[in-house]
């Protein structure tokens, strides 16, 4: 299910600025961004669960809006790369 995405190469500097606006942003615009990446790339928390052996618990807590768990900014690295998008895609206002 990997699709084929042009491949951005960051500079250490980029990459830590990505993790720090994504260790900053709303929990709820995360969450809402997920649920739009799901939409538009066509995967489910099922997916996740299987293609990278994440707990079930875990990963449905990632977009139950009542509950305030995100990925991690490693397990949200992981799922887009996984998955073909851009993590930053997670962080758009």
């Amino acid at each position: 299910m990997e699709k084929n995405i042009l491949v951005k190469h960051y500079t250490q500097k980029e990459l830590l600025e990505i993790m720090e606006k994504y260790n900053s942003v709303d929990r709820k615009i995360i969450k809402a961004n997920l649920v739009k990446v799901y939409k538009t790339y066509g995967f489910k928390n099922q997916n996740i669960r299987t293609e990278l052996d994440m707990a079930k618990s875990k990963v449905d807590s990632w977009t139950t809006m009542s509950m305030p768990n995100i990925p991690t900014f490693y397990d949200a690295l992981r799922i887009a790369v996984r998955f073909g998008f851009s993590v930053e895609e997670l962080i758009i206002d």
